[in-house]
């Protein structure tokens, strides 16, 4: 198993290489959300197209902006988010959510994180200073930088096992190992 230092540097290498994630990375930047990130599909893509030596990039079925923001849980926050995003970069599939209000309990955006299926795609990044590249990843990274569709919480299994199989994972990125999903 590599360093968990040169995982996180395959993920950030992963996002700085393309400029169009960078610049949506600048979007969200901009909002100025607690916690505004980037999870699922733009970063599990990023790494999984990487892995697989893929030259184009992945058509992302969202752009899933996320935050942690106890304060503002209403829908209406989320959307016009998305609204001003959308009038940002009208070409980007934007979906914005509120973690704090999807994940009662949690406490931040980590917490929060295990709204998504599988420990790849629970993976956020978001912009630090001089435009570094910061990786929020509660279930490590070993998953995502090995190929590994594993399945957050047990209960996930079932789910995970069809969203691979309707949204074709395996012809896209034949090399993924599918742990937990019997």
């Amino acid at each position: 198993m590599a360093p968990p230092s040169l995982l996180l540097e395959e993920v950030q290498d992963s996002i700085a290489q393309d400029e169009r994630r960078l610049s949506a990375l600048r979007l969200v930047q901009d909002l100025e959300l607690p916690e505004g990130s980037i999870a699922g599909d733009f970063v599990r893509c990023a790494v999984f197209d990487r892995f697989h030596q893929h030259p184009e990039w992945t058509q992302l079925r969202a752009v899933d902006v996320v935050y942690f923001d106890p304060e503002r849980t209403e829908a209406v926050v989320d959307r016009n988010l998305e609204t001003e995003l959308i009038a940002q970069a009208p070409r980007r599939p934007w979906r914005v959510t509120n973690l704090a209000a999807s994940r009662p309990g949690a406490e931040k955006l980590a917490e929060a994180l295990g709204v998504y299926l599988d420990t790849a795609s629970a993976v956020a990044v978001r912009l630090g200073p001089r435009e570094r590249i910061l990786v929020n990843a509660p279930f490590g990274l070993e998953d995502l930088t090995g190929g590994i569709v594993r399945p957050t919480r047990p209960e996930a299994a079932g789910e995970l096992r069809r969203r691979v199989r309707d949204e074709k994972w395996l012809s896209r990125y034949p090399k993924l190992r599918l742990e937990g999903l019997e």
